[in-house]
């Protein structure tokens, strides 16, 4: 009577060799087991931000969701993806546009810097001298906004036509919601 390891060769999930696992629950090889578990909390990470959407510190994911692919419980088909699409340790997953949900067309792993950049917030170009308008989420020219006057790009601005909308609305209702500044 031979002793041998407890469980049968198996074939990793991520990249197919044969292994032999050292627990039952193994489902990686060993080199392929501590990129998958980095790219797990990534696809944690991104069921909690959805999940919890009504805590204000995830509020700007309201209303977005997770593909049906990348599903909780589906979290190989997610790790397949990261590799395939250059995934590497210290890069974090961005939605390429920040108003839709998680896809496999709308996701991408780019460093801290690049995923600064793509936020929703910031909506001044000064290349272009454009701006988007909050309300009606068009972009103009800085002469459709009322001056600068001293704010930092990126905050949110409403045109002049919308800010004297809801202005008028506003004085209707007896109060001034608006500033022109």
């Amino acid at each position: 009577m031979v002793l041998g390891h407890p469980w049968k060769d198996k074939a990793c999930q991520l990249c197919g060799t044969t292994y032999t696992p050292s627990r039952s629950r193994d489902r990686y090889c060993p080199a392929c087991r501590t990129d998958a578990v980095q790219i797990t909390k990534h696809f944690n990470a991104m069921h909690r931000r959805i999940r919890d959407s009504w805590k204000e510190k995830y509020k700007i994911y309201r209303g977005r969701d997770v593909a049906e692919v990348w599903k909780t419980g589906n979290h190989v088909a997610f790790i397949r993806w990261s590799v395939a699409n250059g995934w590497k340790k210290g890069l974090m997953l961005d939605r390429v546009d920040g108003r839709k949900g998680y896809s496999p067309h709308n996701c991408r792993y780019v460093t801290a810097q690049e995923n600064s950049r793509n936020q929703v917030k910031h909506v001044t170009d000064g290349v272009r001298k454009t701006r988007r308008c909050r309300i009606c989420h068009v972009v103009k020219g800085f002469d459709a906004f009322y001056p600068n006057r001293g704010k930092a790009y990126g905050i949110d601005y409403s045109c002049a036509e919308c800010t004297r909308r809801i202005n008028k609305a506003a004085y209707h209702a007896g109060k001034n919601i608006l500033r022109t500044s």
